[in-house]
């Protein structure tokens, strides 16, 4: 779990971090944000987009962190579905190219 990753990154420093909501998906933290006094961490990627159309300041984390790690799962008989091995093909693709 990321928040444990960062937990461990803030302890390094002395530092606790209060947690008042957990959001389950990077995507809808910036819109909580936007609309409350809470801060979060989310992948730059997605803060950067988010700020194109939010009213939201970025700031770059003051610590290292780790990098992010994604994992595809399937199902045995998907494996060979020509239109499944397609979408796991773009997901890869479009990972690989985030990470650079």
């Amino acid at each position: 779990m990321y928040a444990a990753a960062i937990d461990t990154a803030l302890a390094n420093h002395g530092l606790v971090r209060k947690v008042a909501l957990w959001q389950p998906s990077f995507f809808a933290l910036p819109h909580v944000v936007e609309r409350t006094d809470l801060i979060g961490t989310v992948p730059k990627r997605v803060g950067v987009h988010a700020a194109e159309n939010l009213a939201i300041e970025i700031y770059e984390v003051p610590l290292p962190l780790p990098q992010l790690e994604f994992a595809l799962y399937w199902h045995e008989r998907s494996r060979d579905d020509l239109g499944h091995r397609w979408l796991r093909d773009r997901i890869a693709a479009l990972m690989r190219v985030q990470s650079d």
